[in-house]
Formats: structure tokens, C-alpha cells, sequence
């Protein structure tokens, strides 16, 4: 979930997301106008000029609540009707993640045209209590052990049904989600399969239980019943369930495909928006040219004036053991690639996911960045000694 270019500003991380996300009909005046309103909707517009920064490598420009804010702008930024959010709140102190989940709460509640889902550990009973409509339990083997709103103390649906399964009673002043947590984890006996079959079949049996079953299946029932095999059908079926977002468009080529952009357009956009960037960075550009100034300096100071050096066939190995360093030692260099290929994973993971592009753009960008940051300096090598 916390995943972001560390070296972009908030603004340019939100514009990449657009420009990658948003579908190509989508202007550019529309996609910038979409940023800004998404800052302004979650609080960010404060820290739009600042850089992100990397907290696994010490450098820290915006906070963690702010982080957690961004990575959610990401998500909104083409409007999706529904928004799944992967522990949002983990690795924040108290306040913050009830900050975000209050954040959550506000993204669904005020309009009622989005849907927010997300996993969250131990909330607060604050948090719990006024931002989690619904909650659903699940225990081993995925078996649901409760569904709906939880409600509030002894009297709400949670705590009744929890004392119809027979489980120990809730004491008033304590958390509900820590009792909910201890009665379907089981301390330190653990969430065993024995537990999980009781609950659930405790759910299955219970009033609550089947009317909420008889709810999922009613609309099952009545998708299943919209379902053609008419390309037309789907199509309007399609648009009407995203209406408003701007992933996708009707007379867009890209519309039925998972990404919603074109190669050249991810290809140009990944290079003005982190190719440009990392030109511009000491440590990327450090880790390209010391391993020239190196290798030139060890070079140079066993071979320098060898080819001033009067040509006789004893010399020949000389020449030929510096030939074979500068062909072989600066190969090396290529260990440098490595850790950015690395650090740039989780972000490539959840943004190919995401459906922002396709690997092959995300290849060539990368090729055609690594080429021209390193071909200045390589010329530089081969002028020093050639």
C-alpha cells in the first residue's frame, strides 16, 4: 500500500498516477483540475510542493499520516466507485490512523456514490465506533464468522450475536474490536479450525446470519439476470456501473483492455515524470560515475604513457591487459542497476497491477533511461583513455 517515488513531489506523483490511469480522452487541463481536487478533498494541498522521501533509506519529507493520505489520492484519482485499501492504517500512532479511517469513512459517506472496504488491525474503539459501518469477520479457511454493522455496546447486533454463539460477555467500557478480536482469535490458544467452524456455523444459524445471506444472494440473482452475451449490453452494463470515472471511455481504443493507456503515452510519461528526475539525482548519477572515476584512476595510474611508449612485441601484453581491463572492469558497473531495479519492485508491482502499464512499456523506459544516463559518462571513459 505505502508505496511511492521517492524523489517526485506530491504534485507529480499525483499527475503520473493521472496521466498513467486516466484514460487517454481524458485532457490534460482535466487530469491537473482532478489533482487539485483530490488534494483539496484530502487535506494535502499543504504539502503538494513537497517531496515525498523514503523513510527505509532515512530521508523523510512529508509525514506518515501524509504519506498514507497520498497513497489514497492515488487510488482516487480516476474516480473509481470502489476503493480497497490494504491496512491503511498500519505502522501509525493512534490519532493518525483514526485520522485516516475517519478519512475512509468521510470518502464513503458523503456523497454515497464510492464504496471504501479496507483490512484494518486493532482500531481503536473511537475509530471503531464512529468511522466502521460494516464489518465483516473472517476465520479460518476464510469462513465468515460475522457481517454488518456492529453497532454500539451490549445492545448492538456485534455483542448479541457474540452471546447467542457463547462467548464470553462484553464488559461495557472496554473495546469492541479488542472483544471481537479475542473472541474469534482465541488469545493464545489461536484462530483454530475447531473456533472457526463454530462461529461460523453460529453465523449461518443465526437470524442476522441468514438474512444477510438472503440479501447477497437476491443480488446475485439479479446481476446474474442482467448478464448478455450482446458486446452492446455489456457495454452499457460496463458504463453504467462506472459511471463518472475516468479510466474509462466509450470511444476510447484502450477500453477494454486492463491498462488504460497506450505504450507511448506510459513510455513518455514515465520518462518526463521519472527518468527527468533521476538526471537530476546525486545519488543516482553517483552510483553510475563512481565506478568510472574509480576504474579510471586504478587504470591510469598502471598504464599511463603506454601508448607514447615505443611498440615492440614484448610490449604487446601490456596493450592487451589494458584492453581486456577497460572491456571487463567497467562491466562491473552494471551492479549499480541492480538496487534501483530493487527499490523500484514494489512500486512497479502495484502500479502494472494497478493497470497503469504494461511491462514491456516499463522495460523500455527503463533501458532507454539507464542508455542515456549512462552514455555521457561512458564517452568521458573512452575519451580519457582512447
Amino acid at each position: 500500500f505505502d508505496t511511492l517515488v521517492a524523489v517526485l513531489t506530491v504534485r507529480e506523483t499525483l499527475e503520473c498516477t493521472a496521466e498513467l490511469k486516466c484514460s487517454e480522452k481524458v485532457t490534460r487541463a482535466q487530469k491537473v483540475a482532478r489533482v487539485q481536487e483530490v488534494m483539496h478533498e484530502l487535506g494535502i494541498e499543504g504539502v503538494a510542493d513537497s517531496l515525498v522521501g523514503n523513510p527505509a533509506g532515512g530521508s523523510k519529507f512529508i509525514s506518515g499520516g501524509q504519506r498514507k493520505r497520498v497513497n489514497i489520492a492515488n487510488s482516487l484519482i480516476t474516480k473509481p466507485p470502489i476503493l480497497l485499501l490494504d491496512e491503511p492504517t498500519t505502522g501509525l500512532d493512534s490519532a493518525t490512523a483514526d485520522d485516516v479511517l475517519r478519512l475512509c469513512a468521510s470518502l464513503a459517506r458523503d456523497d454515497g456514490s464510492r464504496a471504501v472496504a479496507a483490512t484494518v488491525h486493532s482500531p481503536s474503539s473511537r475509530a471503531f465506533r464512529l468511522y466502521v459501518d460494516k464489518v465483516l469477520c473472517l476465520g479460518y479457511g476464510g469462513r465468515v464468522l460475522f457481517s454488518g454493522a456492529p453497532g454500539i455496546g451490549r445492545n448492538g447486533p456485534l455483542c448479541m450475536h457474540l452471546d447467542a454463539a457463547g462467548a464470553p460477555s462484553f464488559t461495557e467500557g472496554d473495546s469492541l474490536a479488542d472483544h471481537m478480536m479475542s473472541v474469534f482469535g482465541g488469545g493464545v490458544e489461536g484462530n483454530s479450525e475447531e473456533r472457526s467452524l463454530h462461529f461460523s456455523k453460529a453465523w449461518n444459524e443465526s437470524p442476522i446470519g441468514k438474512t444477510e445471506q438472503d440479501r447477497i444472494a437476491d443480488i446475485v440473482r439479479i446481476q446474474s439476470s442482467k448478464r448478455s452475451d450482446d458486446d452492446f449490453a455489456a457495454t452499457a452494463l460496463l458504463q453504467s456501473a462506472a459511471m463518472g470515472t475516468l479510466a474509462w471511455h466509450p470511444t476510447d481504443k484502450h477500453r477494454n483492455q486492463v491498462v488504460a493507456t497506450g505504450f507511448w503515452q506510459g513510455f513518455k510519461t514515465l520518462f518526463y515524470y521519472r527518468s527527468r528526475r533521476s538526471f537530476v539525482d546525486p545519488e543516482y548519477i553517483g552510483a553510475r560515475l563512481g565506478d568510472k572515476i574509480l576504474y579510471g584512476f586504478i587504470m591510469a595510474t598502471l598504464w599511463w604513457g603506454e601508448a607514447s611508449r615505443q611498440r615492440r612485441d614484448d610490449q604487446v601484453n601490456n596493450v592487451l591487459g589494458l584492453l581486456w581491463f577497460i572491456c571487463v572492469l567497467p562491466g562491473y558497473g552494471a551492479s549499480a542497476y541492480i538496487p534501483q531495479l530493487i527499490l523500484d519492485r514494489p512500486v512497479f508491482l502495484r502500479e502494472s497491477a494497478d493497470g497503469c502499464y504494461w511491462s514491456t512499456t516499463y522495460l523500455f523506459a527503463k533501458m532507454v533511461e539507464e542508455f542515456l544516463a549512462i552514455l555521457p559518462l561512458s564517452l568521458i571513459f573512452m575519451a580519457f583513455f582512447f
